[in-house]
């Protein structure tokens, strides 16, 4: 399900609903959002958005593997689009195992507001082709591999 259209990025979750912290993301950057990802759903959704990023949200440590799963998948495909994980309440360990499946950045936002998620994702919005990914690195709240 996508829930609006804005060429600059989408948001996958493999994950059947929407949290309140997902939904107030979803409110304040505009992305789509992509419920229950499939490699299917998301090839479909980037042929027809063509995002520059898709960011990866986890809620729970169960989204964990599927999660991977899709982002190795997406990794195959190529370098493009730029791929932020997204975790919260998430145990240690994660972040590697999500950069090992091919995420470019890793935010943990267990504790930060959509706007504090926005900060670190702004540059997205300002920055296209191969500089969105140093712009996101040099965010204080990203780090970089």
């Amino acid at each position: 399900m996508v829930a609006t259209l804005l060429p600059l990025g989408l948001i996958a979750s493999t994950r059947m609903s929407v949290s309140p912290q997902l939904d107030d993301l979803v409110a304040c950057c505009g992305w789509p959002l992509l419920l229950e990802a499939t490699p299917r759903l998301l090839a479909h959704e980037l042929s027809n958005l063509d995002p520059a990023c898709v960011l990866f949200w986890l809620e729970e440590q169960r989204d964990v593997v599927p999660t991977t799963r899709l982002m190795a998948w997406l990794r195959l495909r190529g370098a493009r689009p730029y791929r932020v994980a997204a975790a919260r309440c998430m145990e240690c360990g994660v972040e590697a195992a999500l950069r090992a499946a091919g995420a470019h950045t890793f935010l943990a936002v267990a504790h930060l507001s959509a706007d504090d998620v926005l900060d670190a994702l702004w540059p997205l919005w300002t920055e296209s082709g191969d500089r969105v990914a140093t712009a996101v690195r040099h965010s204080d709240l990203a780090r970089p591999p």
